[in-house]
């Protein structure tokens, strides 16, 4: 396998890596991935304070960003991912791969997301997943380019 080859491999392992250790945070039982929700009591109230949770597409665009940056200003990766011509294919097939690797090891029983049984709304919340990773870093890919005067 190429050098480069390697080097991919690395980035979608840790990145696999990071998205599990970020999503087992939530704790047994809990999901990650729930609709975003924020619950806002009015002042004086004596309520709850305001409650906000991530979904697996914010994870997922977190995620994004992280390695957006750290492929962008970490010097060997930065040297590195200058030279690599298909950026834009990479990080996409990477994201998807993540996506599914999530729900795999899901369904292996090795993380717990709360997805229920397999259906189109896993499908849908693995594409979301996906759309929302290759939208953050794109986004960032861009920023950088317009910042650098490229």
């Amino acid at each position: 396998m190429k050098k480069s080859g390697l080097s991919l491999l690395l980035i979608f392992v840790l990145t696999l890596f990071w998205a599990s250790a970020v999503s087992a945070q939530a704790g047994a039982g809990e999901s990650p991935l729930p609709t975003p929700t924020v619950t806002v009591t009015p002042p004086g109230d004596g309520g709850e304070t305001p409650k906000l949770e991530l979904s697996g597409a914010g994870i997922a665009a977190i995620v994004a960003v992280i390695t957006s940056v750290l492929l962008a200003y970490v010097p060997g990766l930065a040297t590195w991912w200058e030279k690599f011509t298909y950026k834009r294919e990479t990080l996409g097939g990477v994201g998807l791969g993540i996506a599914i690797g999530m729900v795999a090891l899901h369904y292996a029983g090795a993380l717990d997301l709360g997805l229920g049984a397999f259906g189109w709304p896993v499908v849908w919340q693995t594409i979301e997943a996906w759309l929302a990773f290759s939208g953050a870093g794109q986004l960032m890919f861009t920023g950088q380019k317009l910042a650098a005067g490229k």
